[in-house]
């Protein structure tokens, strides 16, 4: 980077930034089936990242799914109206390395900042997730579509957190220590309405429902304790949070006060207790600015 004046002197020299990381993956799948309805997938991954320090830089993540394909049982299998039934169920464990800096576990010493303190957070995050699901087809798969519930469950978040003095080069750290969950519900149905010789005509609908909530920031979690987050540009201002017992991006804001009139009063806001006053509290309005849930069609 170079910076020139309007005249196209150069004020500074140039400034040169360079870094790198590096991941390593190993990864095996098995698949069995048994008579075409017994079905059962294995996975196995070992990730390492150059993020994080040697004694923790690889993680081991497994997963299995078992299907059972309910439609190809003797009871089933000569129906003319089901022509599809099948049964999931899978559990699975993923990890996040895309955190900070290439480097963030290293100490970093710099004057008056709070990067001079050391890096604790420098474990894999890690989500683990079970689901189940039901696959379905009548009339020779002209009506089809799928329905899964899931329940999903964050550990080992990264978090910048106040610890006591003298314990640390500085009053804060950045940790593994958040914990969130997640749940949802995942809908689909398909149709076929013309299917000939040469034309096949399908619409569809999908609706997918998701809940989260996080669960841990601090060693000791307290309404005063949440990150703030969703900056205004050239404001200095944030009107989100990430806090306990809220969903991601909960938008953290002054009520404002109206007249009789419904006309906005300057400088008056609603308090928690619903009175009116002229300091500006903040509190949490139970409103994200991630969706609960998504329909589309097709």
């Amino acid at each position: 980077a170079t910076t020139f004046s309007p005249e196209g002197k150069e004020l500074f020299s140039p400034n040169h930034y360079e870094s790198e990381y590096y991941l390593l993956s190993f990864y095996g799948r098995l698949n069995y089936s048994y008579d075409n309805r017994y079905m059962i997938t294995a996975t196995l991954r070992s990730d390492a990242s150059s993020r994080f320090a040697k004694g923790n830089r690889w993680g081991l993540f497994p997963s299995v799914a078992l299907g059972w394909k309910i439609s190809q049982e003797a009871f089933l299998r000569d129906s003319d109206i089901l022509s599809d039934l099948k049964l999931r169920l899978s559990y699975g464990q993923t990890g996040q390395q895309d955190i900070l800096n290439d480097y963030p576990y290293m100490t970093t010493f710099t004057v008056s900042y709070p990067e001079a303190c050391y890096q604790f957070g420098d474990k894999w995050e890690t989500t683990e997730t079970y689901n189940i699901g039901l696959d379905y087809g009548f009339l020779n798969n002209r009506i089809y579509g799928s329905v899964d519930y899931y329940q999903r469950h964050t550990k080992d978040l990264l978090n910048t957190i106040p610890v006591i003095s003298g314990t640390n080069y500085s009053s804060v750290i950045t940790t593994n220590i958040g914990e969130m969950d997640n749940k949802g519900l995942e809908f689909s149905i398909n149709a076929v309405p013309v299917h000939t010789k040469d034309w096949k005509w399908t619409v569809g609908m999908n609706y997918t429902w998701n809940d989260s909530k996080i669960t841990k920031l601090n060693v000791v979690d307290s309404e005063a304790n949440f990150v703030q987050t969703g900056a205004i540009s050239g404001t200095g201002k944030t009107v989100q949070v990430f806090m306990v017992g809220e969903r991601p991006y909960t938008f953290y804001l002054a009520k404002q006060a109206y007249d009789d009139n419904g006309k906005p009063i300057e400088g008056q806001y609603v308090q928690p207790d619903g009175s009116v006053s002229a300091t500006e509290t903040k509190y949490a309005t139970n409103k994200s600015a991630l969706p609960e849930s998504y329909l589309g069609f097709n």
